[in-house]
């Protein structure tokens, strides 16, 4: 088990199969939609773009789980485990590397009735900072500095 950041050279991407692997897993953890939430398209150019991060947690021969990281706004955008590996800490994992990575502050939006990933980002240090839409809530990360 192991976390690697994947990128590609340019917005051909030759990680389509990884692209399409992380898609899936993005789905099949916030429910398959039409149109999509994402494509394997948008995740190439997001792996191809220098403002994000992308850090898969790698096992049994495939991809557990994904964070999505854009630099310019501090912004986790997806952070997803598959369902059927949901509370063995992956999820977990993948948030701390984003706050050794990325720290000290941090923000995301949650879905509000995702009670688990809410419980986990205040764990973590986050705090509720105001609502987008009706249906999620921000949540911000600060580093604490004592003097």
């Amino acid at each position: 088990m192991s976390i690697k950041e994947v990128a590609c050279k340019d917005r051909n991407c030759a990680n389509r199969k990884l692209a399409e692997e992380i898609a899936n897993i993005i789905h099949l953890a916030f429910g398959f939609r039409f149109p999509p939430i994402i494509t394997p398209y948008q995740i190439c150019n997001r792996m191809a773009d220098s403002d994000y991060r992308v850090y898969c947690y790698f096992g049994t021969g495939m991809v557990l789980g994904v964070v999505f990281f854009y630099e310019p706004e501090h912004l986790i955008e997806h952070l997803c485990v598959l369902p059927w590996y949901q509370g063995r800490e992956i999820g977990k994992a993948l948030l701390n590397c984003a706050i050794d990575n990325h720290g000290p502050y941090l923000q995301l939006v949650v879905k509000n009735t995702n009670e688990a990933a809410i419980s986990l980002y205040r764990k973590h240090g986050f705090i509720r900072t105001g609502s987008k839409g009706p249906a999620a809530v921000r949540m911000e990360r600060k580093l604490q500095l004592h003097a």
